[in-house]
C-alpha cells in the first residue's frame, strides 16, 4: 500500500524498535513516558525531514475508549493516567463516511508514491452543508476541486467522465442540485427563502463559496481518479491524453525529458558499406542530441525534446501539444544517422510558433498572484504615463537651451521656473496630469511624484549618455575621423575644453558632432594631449583612425615641436594638423586693419556713434533709422561688416540727427559738444572713403568666414572662394 510503503521508507531505522506502521496509522510504543516523548520527537523529526506533516485530529476512537474505560489492567491504567495529564481532543469519523482521507490505505493504487504537496494544491478539504434545522451535518461525501485544475464540463481526467456527469450520478449531489434549483425558482418568483450559504449553481455545476474562489465539487467515489491523474501523470509523451487540461498542466508544471531512461529501445538498424561489403550497424539515441551549439559557440539545452520509451524516439513537446504536423510530433524522430534534422526542425517556422504558444500559455498559468500582478502593472502604466509627459517637457526645454528651475518648486507659484510652468500648461488640457499634480504635487521631500528637479536632472544625464553613445556609434561606423578642440570660459568663469568630432556618415555627407566638455584641463599642451587621449580611450575610439586635427593658431596648440598637434602626431602620424581657416582669416583682417592709422580711427568713430546714441533712450528715439546701428563685434572681426552697413544705409539720417542735437538748447552742453564732434568727423573725406572701402571689403570677408565655418564645405569650394579673396 502507498502509505505503508512511504512510511516504511521514511521510518525504516525506527521500525521494530519503537514504531509500527499499520494501514494509515503510525504506532509508537515505549517502556516509559520519557522514552515515549523521546521516540515521538524522533518520529516527528524524520517526518519533517522528508517534508511530511501530521494532523492534530485523530480519526480513531481508541484513545477515547482508553481514556473512559473502567475495567483496565495495570498497563492500561498507567496509560489512562498519563493521558489524563495531556490536553487533547479526539474526533471519531467512521471510515465509510470518510473515504477521502483514508483512500490511500483503503483503496490503494499501483504506481509511484503520491505527490502529497501537489495533491494539497489541487484538493481542498471536504466541504460541509447545513441541514434544514440549521445544525451542522456530518461531512459531505464530496471533495472540492479548484477551477484552474479541471473543474469544467470537458473531460480533463484520464479514464473518467466530466464533472457534470459525476455530479448527476451521485445521489447526495443530486439532492443538493434539486434543492438549489428549487431555491432559484423561488428567487425568480420573488418569494422569500433562506439561501444555501454553502453551495450555488454556476455553469451547470455545483460549486462552493471559498473566498474569491468558486471551486466545483466532485463525488468522493471519483476523487481517486483525480489523485491518480496528479500522482501518476505518465512521463512517456506517447501515453499522454492530449486535452486542454493536459496542455495547461504541462505548461504550468513542466515535464521530464527522461534523460535517465534506458535508451535500449531507441536501437535502429542501418546498412553501411565497409571494405566493399554491406554491414548492419545499430545506432542509438545519444544524450548529446538534447544539446545544441549556437553560432556564437554557446551550448544550449534542447528542453523541448522528450524521449518516448515506448516508441524509442524523441518527441517535440510544443509541436506535439499544439498539433504540429511534423515528424517530431506525429511519430517522433528516430533517424539517429541524420541528427542535423533536429536543427532543421528547431529553426522551422511551425516549431517556433508552437514554442511561442507554449511560452505565452505558461506565463499566464504560472501567475498565482494575478491580482497583485494586475495592481503592479496598473501602477507601472500610471507612472509610465507621468514620465512620458515629463520627458516631453524636458526635451522641449533642453532643445531650446532654456533654464528649468525658478525661485521655488511649488505648483501655482509664479516663480517656479519653466519646467513647472510647462507642466501646468499641459495640465490645463490633460485631465490625467491635472489629477496627478492635484494628488502628488507640493508634498515635499519623501513623496514620489517625478516632478522635482532630481527627476529632470536624471533625465538630462540619461539623454546625454544616449546622445553620446549615438555619436560614438556613428564615429566607429565611419571609422576615420578628425577632431577640433578649443577652450573657453563659461558664465561661471570656469574654463571648459570642448571636443568636436568630424566624420563622414553612411550617406556620404560630412557631419560635425559635439561630444563633451572637460573642465579646468589647463592650457599646457601636455595637459591637453592627456585630455584628448583620455576621451578617446573612454569612448573606445581608436586613435590610429584619427586623420585630422584642427585648432587655433596659439603656440600651445599649433606648436611644431611641443604643441598639441605635435604630441598627437607622435602617437598618430597620419593625423594631419590644419589650422582653423576661419580663425586665421579673422586674425588676418584684424592685424591688417590695426596697421593702418586711418582704419583704427574709422572703427573708433563707428563705435563712438553707436555708444552716443545707445547711451540715452531719448537720443535713440530721435534716431529714426531703417536699420538699427550695430556695435562692433569683439570675437568675430569680419562681423564688423554689419556695423559698417548699418551706418552707410542711415548716413543722412544719423547726420541730420547729430545736427539737431548740437543745435538743441534743451540738451546738455556735453551732449551738444559730442554731437558736434561726431558731425565734423562724418564730414571728413577720409571717413566717407573708409566707410565705402571697409563695407565692400568686409562683406567678402564675412561671407568667406561663414563659408569656412559651414559643415558641408569641401576643398573645391574653399579653393574657389580663396582665389576670389586674393583678387581683392
Amino acid at each position: 500500500m502507498t502509505f505503508v510503503r512511504l512510511m516504511n521508507e521514511v521510518l525504516r531505522r525506527c521500525l521494530d524498535d519503537f514504531v509500527q506502521v499499520y494501514l494509515d496509522d503510525i504506532i509508537i510504543y515505549s517502556s516509559s513516558l520519557e522514552k515515549h516523548l523521546e521516540h515521538l520527537g524522533k518520529v516527528l523529526e524524520r517526518l519533517e525531514r522528508h517534508g511530511l506533516t501530521c494532523h492534530t485530529k485523530n480519526y480513531n476512537s481508541t484513545l477515547t475508549w482508553l481514556h473512559r474505560a473502567k475495567d483496565n489492567n495495570s498497563k492500561l491504567t498507567r496509560w489512562a493516567l498519563h493521558l489524563g495529564n495531556l490536553n487533547f481532543t479526539t474526533t471519531h469519523v467512521p471510515g465509510k463516511h470518510n473515504e477521502g482521507p483514508d483512500m490511500l490505505s483503503r483503496y490503494p493504487t499501483a504506481g509511484p508514491p503520491v505527490d502529497e504537496e501537489l495533491l494539497d494544491d489541487n484538493l481542498v478539504g471536504a466541504p460541509t452543508t447545513r441541514t434544514s434545522d440549521n445544525t451542522r451535518a456530518t461531512l459531505d461525501n464530496v471533495f472540492a476541486l479548484t477551477e484552474t485544475n479541471g473543474a469544467s464540463n470537458k473531460r480533463p481526467f484520464t479514464g473518467g467522465g466530466g464533472i457534470q456527469e459525476w455530479q448527476n450520478d451521485d445521489p447526495f449531489l443530486s439532492s443538493i442540485m434539486k434543492q438549489l434549483l428549487k431555491e432559484n425558482a423561488r428567487k425568480n418568483n420573488k418569494k422569500s427563502s433562506k439561501n444555501n450559504n454553502e453551495y450555488f449553481m454556476l455553469d451547470g455545476l455545483i460549486r462552493i463559496r471559498m473566498g474569491v474562489d468558486t471551486p466545483a465539487v466532485i463525488p468522493v467515489a471519483k476523487s481517486q481518479r483525480v489523485i491518480c491523474f496528479y500522482s501518476h501523470f505518465k512521463t512517456d509523451p506517447a501515453d499522454w491524453n492530449i486535452s486542454e487540461f493536459t496542455i495547461d498542466y504541462l505548461c504550468k508544471n513542466g515535464y521530464s525529458q527522461n534523460l535517465d531512461s534506458n535508451f535500449s529501445r531507441s536501437k535502429r538498424l542501418y546498412q553501411t558499406v565497409r571494405r566493399g561489403s554491406f554491414r548492419n550497424v545499430h545506432r542509438y539515441l545519444n544524450k548529446s542530441y538534447f544539446k545544441t551549439i549556437l553560432i556564437n559557440g554557446e551550448k544550449c539545452k534542447r528542453s523541448y525534446l522528450v524521449y518516448s520509451e515506448s516508441k524509442g524516439a524523441v518527441i517535440c513537446v510544443p509541436c506535439y501539444l499544439f498539433q504540429n504536423s511534423s515528424e517530431f510530433s506525429r511519430n517522433g524522430f528516430s533517424d539517429w544517422k541524420r541528427p542535423k534534422s533536429i536543427n532543421k526542425h528547431e529553426n522551422s517556422l511551425s516549431h517556433k510558433t508552437c514554442v511561442i504558444k507554449m511560452k505565452n500559455r505558461s506565463s499566464k498559468l504560472n501567475r498565482v498572484d494575478k491580482t497583485l500582478q494586475y495592481q503592479v502593472e496598473t501602477e507601472k502604466e500610471y507612472w509610465k504615463n507621468v514620465l512620458i509627459r515629463v520627458c516631453a517637457v524636458i526635451k522641449s526645454l533642453t532643445c531650446r537651451g532654456l533654464s528649468f528651475r525658478g525661485d521655488n518648486e511649488q505648483f501655482g507659484s509664479l516663480h517656479n521656473g519653466n519646467f513647472m510652468m510647462c507642466l501646468e500648461l499641459i495640465a490645463e488640457f490633460d485631465p490625467f496630469l491635472t489629477k496627478h499634480i492635484s494628488n502628488h504635487g507640493n508634498h515635499g521631500k519623501g513623496h514620489t511624484n517625478y516632478l522635482s528637479h532630481s527627476t529632470y536632472e536624471k533625465f538630462i544625464k540619461l539623454m546625454t549618455v544616449k546622445v553620446q553613445n549615438k555619436v560614438v556609434e556613428e564615429i566607429i561606423k565611419a571609422r576615420y575621423f578628425s577632431i577640433s578642440i578649443d577652450s573657453t570660459p563659461d558664465i561661471g568663469h570656469i574654463d571648459q575644453l570642448s571636443f568636436i568630432f568630424r566624420y563622414v556618415n553612411s550617406d556620404g555627407l560630412p557631419v560635425e558632432r559635439f561630444l563633451c566638455f572637460l573642465e579646468n584641463v589647463g592650457h599646457k599642451s601636455q595637459n591637453m594631449a592627456d585630455a584628448v587621449f583620455s576621451i578617446l580611450k573612454k569612448y573606445n575610439l581608436d586613435i590610429s583612425y584619427l586623420r585630422g586635427q584642427s585648432y587655433d593658431n596659439a603656440k600651445n596648440m599649433s606648436g611644431v615641436y611641443s604643441g598639441l598637434q605635435a604630441r598627437i602626431r607622435e602617437v598618430a602620424p597620419l593625423a594631419d594638423f590644419i589650422p582653423c581657416s576661419a580663425h586665421s582669416l579673422n586674425l588676418i583682417g584684424s592685424y591688417a586693419a590695426s596697421c593702418c592709422k586711418e582704419a583704427n580711427s574709422f572703427f573708433c568713430f563707428i563705435q563712438n556713434v553707436y555708444t552716443f546714441f545707445s547711451a540715452s533712450t531719448h537720443r535713440w528715439d530721435l534716431l529714426k533709422v531703417n536699420l538699427t546701428l550695430k556695435n562692433l563685434s569683439e570675437t568675430r572681426w569680419s562681423a564688423r561688416y554689419v556695423a559698417c552697413k548699418a551706418l552707410n544705409d542711415n548716413w543722412e539720417i544719423v547726420k541730420q540727427t547729430l545736427v539737431d542735437l548740437s543745435n538743441n538748447l534743451n540738451e546738455k552742453s556735453i551732449t551738444c559738444n559730442e554731437a558736434r564732434g561726431l558731425y565734423h568727423a562724418m564730414n571728413r573725406l577720409e571717413t566717407t572713403f573708409m566707410l565705402l572701402f571697409w563695407e565692400d571689403l568686409l562683406q567678402r570677408f564675412n561671407a568667406f568666414s561663414k563659408l569656412l565655418q559651414s559643415v558641408n564645405i569641401d576643398i573645391n569650394v574653399f579653393t574657389i572662394s580663396r582665389k576670389s579673396i586674393k583678387k581683392m
